[in-house]
């Protein structure tokens, strides 16, 4: 796992650090720049002294780093350009004092303080390599006056966009993007990653993230408590195992699929064949004999509990006989008796759950927490219906993915998916993780469904339920990679990201013979 900081962590990060080297701010930040330095070099090497460099500087400490890199490369014989954005009166010390530095070198420095005159624009949307220092890790609104511009400049701009420490205009601790922003090509970030590099859409910003630690000793991020992290992929090989070469079905467990209503038996389906191919030895679909008709010979290897009415307290206790897990709500329904049935299946045993689609619209978050109890759990929404299960708007939830995931796993005790371009999974504990996986190509009809039987499979194998979460996760979205690799996004479908289920725990080196 990789840690990744809030702003305010980082903060703290930074004043234990700068403690350490007695009170010397600057022996950081010249650290910060040193690291910029050096990814320029190794990127562009000799080209550098060709090319017509310009750093967009703010007044805080992101600038004075903007500062200390121009120095550094103007020391080098490299042609460099400085625009210093605002009223210096408001500039930070640290930042003054790198500004006083470059007035010793021979480079050129600007200072607009309200607008642009035609060199300054012909500079940003000219110039070869674009170093963005304006704005740091603190933005918590959409940037303002003549910085708001340069970043609508820098849309126009043919050259190469480096950021440093995080692309200008994004919240750097939530993903989210409250006005313009700059689209860096690359972003050198220091100690460790922000959120705003790992959560979308602010990691489409972002480019390639470089990470360097700048001599922030490792202890310290212990210090500051990191409650996010990336999920690597030996973090799924870890948790996998392997099989006992003599092991037999009954050893990978037994999940209990509440089936579909008419019209929609596919998403139970999927379910049942994903938990299958994620290793579960056995799986069965609680239907009416009439659906099975339908069901049936769509996955003839999953096995069926029927009964005229599935959902009767007796029929469900002899279904539930040998189960180990319960996997409710893909295909389910809303309509009529929809509430109850599901109330009764979740009351007659205290099975392991993964709950998934409709169940978020049938409860509310304060429901959902009373029937649950404590008891091991998963809960996949995706964001329309994590809006629905708080009683909120989808944009409010997009706006602080990690927050509802966390929030909902906090208050119903349940490991949390929160579904999406980088999947958030919130634990109770209070800590989430954000996993890399996935593409576009998984936004199919059916591909939830699939999860919800990789993330049941894995719990029903004897995984807890933030492990089975954080795999299932992971290799859902290497399936989708993979289809996607063979059938481009839009070629992407359910089945195939079913079909990819096998190719991915294979490349899973150690996961699976």
């Amino acid at each position: 796992m990789e840690a990744v900081l809030t702003a305010d962590q980082m903060r703290k990060a930074d004043s234990i650090t700068i403690e350490r080297l007695a009170g010397n701010g600057l022996l950081l930040m010249e650290h910060a720049s040193a690291a910029c330095v050096r990814e320029l070099l190794r990127r562009f090497g000799s080209s550098l002294n060709e090319m017509d460099v310009l750093v967009l500087a703010g007044r805080g400490n992101n600038g004075g780093d903007g500062m200390a890199i121009a120095r550094q490369l103007r020391s080098k014989g490299i042609d460099v350009s400085v625009i210093v954005f605002g009223n210096l009166e408001k500039i930070s010390t640290d930042a003054a004092f790198q500004l006083k530095l470059l007035k010793n070198f021979d480079l050129s420095i600007e200072n607009p303080v309200e607008g642009f005159s035609n060199e300054i624009i012909s500079k940003i949307k000219n110039s070869n390599l674009i170093v963005d220092a304006m704005l740091g890790t603190g933005l918590k609104s959409a940037p303002r006056g003549i910085v708001a511009n340069a970043i609508g400049l820098l849309d126009d701009s043919r050259g190469f966009v480096f950021a440093v420490d995080v692309p200008s205009g994004l919240d750097s601790d939530t993903g989210f993007i409250p006005g313009q922003a700059v689209h860096a090509d690359v972003t050198v970030t220091f100690g460790k990653m922000k959120r705003c590099h790992v959560l979308s859409p602010s990691c489409l910003y972002c480019g390639e993230v470089i990470v360097d630690d700048i001599t922030i000793p490792e202890d310290v991020f212990g210090q500051v408590g990191p409650d996010c992290f990336l999920v690597e992929r030996d973090d799924i090989v870890s948790r996998m195992g392997v099989p006992q070469a003599d092991a037999h079905k009954g050893a990978f467990g037994h999940v209990l699929v509440a089936g579909g209503t008419p019209g929609k038996l596919g998403a139970s389906v999927m379910a049942g064949r994903a938990a299958l191919l994620s290793g579960s030895g056995l799986v069965s679909v609680l239907l009416t004999p009439e659906c099975y008709t339908v069901a049936g010979p769509m996955a003839p290897e999953l096995m069926a509990s029927l009964y005229d009415d599935p959902y009767d307290e007796v029929s469900l206790v002899q279904a539930l006989n040998g189960k180990n897990v319960i996997l409710a709500g893909p295909g389910f329904g809303t309509a009529g008796p929809a509430r109850g049935k599901m109330e009764k299946l979740l009351s007659v045993s205290r099975t392991k759950v993964l709950l998934d689609a409709d169940v978020f619209r049938l409860f509310n978050i304060n429901e959902l927490a009373e029937i649950l109890n404590g008891r091991p759990a998963i809960l996949t929404p995706h964001p329309g219906e994590m809006a629905a299960f708080h009683g909120i708007s989808t944009a409010e939830v997009q706006r602080d993915r990690i927050k509802f995931a966390v929030e909902t796993a906090v208050q119903t005790g349940a490991v949390t998916v929160l579904k999406g371009y980088r999947t958030v999974i919130g634990c109770p504990d209070g800590t989430a993780f954000v996993n890399p996986t996935g593409n576009a190509g998984l936004a199919t009809a059916g591909s939830g469904d699939v999860l919800s039987g990789i993330a049941a499979s894995f719990l029903g194998q004897g995984m807890p339920p933030l492990d089975a979460a954080i795999c299932a996760v992971y290799l859902h979205g290497l399936a989708g990679d993979l289809a996607s690799d063979e059938l481009t996004l839009r070629g992407v479908t359910a089945p195939a990201i079913l079909n990819g289920i096998s190719t991915a725990l294979k490349s899973l080196a150690g996961a699976y013979p």
